[in-house]
């Protein structure tokens, strides 16, 4: 057949039924005629390389015995079922786009799974805390500073005469890595007498503690990282959630920090205003420092530095990868309504 002949019959519309009608018509004086029908759907199925098509179909037809007549019925069923399978692709393709185009709307429809935060206080007790305070042994809650009162965590000064730095700290039962932690505080009230001039309004989370088991009877801090909480009044206002580093240090930039106190950018909080502070860390890399909503302080690679406390054998420049959670008492009364925690996978 030639190109001009080819062109012409491709003119013709799509039918695949009758173009196999017209090919066992074609076939009708077939010696074999079963394996001549084979031979001609495969030539039919190979329409998208016409040549091939063509050589197939008169390999079909090579035994009939009126010959010319046949090749001329042969082409036109190959000719009438030209692009039957390109129609067919495109039709393929458009319900292969609209189920495409379903699935990522369902996708990005589809509800996220649902973060795992877990409470670390019930809201009812002190259960699965260990308290730690300066001067009295672990577990002693000394003049029943940390209580639980209407669902709040409260750290109260209110059976204290004077406070003589009796520095205390609650801590979670078990250590934690790589987390987000999530706490609602809020300051109340005025300072214990005796609180030095630094603890007015002065709270915070430590993380990365060393074991409360292992800190000393007169010990002031654990060896940790603090975030500090810092509540401002008219004519004192102070960011909150700095960072402190008893026995640590950090690096900021490429900077390794070694002063005991860097401030934030946060905000100030004022007067008894709820305060949601959120922790995110990635074991001994990155830190950030979240206070409603807002990211106001990163640093990294938390180590052991500075002055140790008597009996502590890390060496200096040792990574804290992991540690204790403890909320702090340092003189000022603040309450907890909120500690959850959500644990990140590495």
């Amino acid at each position: 057949m030639s190109a001009g002949m080819m062109r012409l019959a491709l003119s013709r519309p799509l039918f695949r039924q009758q173009a196999i009608k017209n090919c066992r018509r074609a076939i009708c004086d077939v010696r074999f005629w079963p394996q001549a029908i084979k031979n001609c759907r495969r030539a039919i199925c190979d329409v998208r390389f016409w040549p091939q098509a063509i050589k197939n179909c008169r390999r079909a037809i090579c035994d009939v015995r009126f010959w010319p007549q046949a090749i001329k019925n042969c082409r036109r069923a190959i000719c009438d079922a030209r692009f039957w399978i390109l129609d067919f692709v495109n039709r393929m393709m458009k319900k292969l786009l609209i189920l495409t185009s379903i699935t990522l709307v369902m996708t990005s429809c589809a509800p996220k799974e649902k973060e795992k935060w877990i409470s670390l206080f019930n809201g009812q007790n002190l259960d699965g805390w260990v308290i730690k305070i300066k001067g009295s042994p672990l577990g002693e809650n000394y003049k029943n500073t940390f209580r639980v009162e209407d669902s709040v965590m409260k750290v109260s000064f209110a059976e204290y005469d004077t406070f003589r730095y009796e520095f205390g700290h609650i801590y979670y039962k078990e250590p934690f890595s790589s987390y987000k932690l999530r706490v609602e505080y809020r300051f109340t009230g005025e300072q214990a007498p005796g609180g030095p001039s630094w603890g007015f309004r002065n709270s915070g989370i430590m993380f990365h503690c060393q074991d409360p088991a292992t800190i000393g009877l007169n010990q002031d801090w654990p060896v940790s990282i603090e975030v500090q909480f810092l509540g401002s009044t008219a004519g004192r206002e102070t960011p909150t959630m700095n960072v402190c580093t008893p026995h640590t240090h950090i690096v900021i930039g490429d900077v390794l920090i070694t002063e005991h106190c860097t401030s934030s950018s946060s905000k100030f909080f004022y007067d008894d205003a709820w305060v949601t502070a959120e922790l995110v860390v990635y074991a001994d890399s990155i830190i950030h420092h979240i206070v409603n909503g807002d990211t106001v302080m990163t640093y990294s690679n938390p180590q052991v530095g500075g002055d140790l406390p008597e009996g502590f054998t890390l060496p200096q420049g040792t990574p804290l990868k992991e540690g204790y959670i403890a909320l702090q008492s340092e003189s000022h009364p603040v309450e907890f309504r909120k500690v959850e925690i959500l644990k990140i996978r590495q």
